[in-house]
């Protein structure tokens, strides 16, 4: 998979609206870009509201809302979300933190 200049929009919520911000959409990425290739583990690290997980998301066509732009590709070729679900696989993660348990 490669993607290029990947943006992701939503609409400017209210609340911005109502302070004064003028644009119609709120810019939630940036003209990111990158490649997962086969057989290769790949890390996507950054810090917390960095954008992994939106990233992931408009990759992997879990966006529901929102405008997504820039060339998402599987082996070459656009990516057809329709045959693109039915090859892939999606985990989220979920933390779950116990104070009961812990390590000596």
């Amino acid at each position: 998979m490669t993607f290029h200049n990947v943006k992701y929009f939503v609409d400017m919520p209210k609340e911005m609206s109502s302070e004064g911000i003028p644009e119609k959409k709120l810019q939630l990425l940036s003209s990111v870009s990158g490649v997962f290739s086969p057989g290769v583990l790949t890390a996507l690290v950054g810090s917390s509201g960095a954008g992994k997980t939106t990233l992931m998301d408009c990759l992997a066509g879990r966006k529901t809302s929102g405008y997504i732009e820039g060339d998402i590709k599987i082996s070459g070729y656009l990516k057809q979300q329709e045959t693109f679900a039915r090859v892939s696989g999606y985990v989220e993660q979920n933390d779950i933190h116990s104070p009961q348990v812990t390590s000596f």
